[in-house]
């Protein structure tokens, strides 16, 4: 599949900065339910202020997990669900999304990897992006 999770992550949103980066660490091929996910709720991008973004619904630089972590809203422009997730270090777990988008006329396939740094921080292609409140 494409890259875009968190690597070029949302898809789109990716486009738009909601990227996920690979972390470091051991390399592990255990298969892990999205239910699983590390991670919840809406995360912003700090150097964008994607928070303040999240808080107005405005177009962003930022994440929201929906459906008990199966699915996540990027940028406020698409909406990816979770179709695999394998988790490859300690921290980092690769995505397989599918992804709608407001600027794109059909579905589209997505990967990405996300960090999980903190349970109030993850990275998405190397830039941070702390919970959002």
């Amino acid at each position: 599949m494409p890259v875009p999770a968190l690597g070029a992550l949302a898809l789109r949103a990716l486009r738009f900065g909601a990227s996920l980066a690979l972390g470091a660490g051991p390399v592990t091929t255990a298969a892990v339910s999205a239910e699983q996910l590390p991670f919840r709720g809406a995360f912003g991008a700090v150097t964008e202020n994607g928070c303040k973004s999240y808080r107005e619904r405005a177009e962003g630089h930022y994440i929201e997990t929906y459906g008990n972590g199966r699915g996540y809203s990027a940028t406020g422009e698409c909406g990816c669900d979770v179709t695999g997730v394998r988790k490859t270090g300690p921290s980092a777990y690769r995505l397989s999304t599918i992804c709608r988008c407001n600027d794109a006329q059909k579905p589209q396939p997505e990967e990405a990897t996300v960090v999980v740094t903190s349970p109030r921080e993850i990275k998405i292609d190397g830039r941070r992006y702390v919970r959002c409140k």
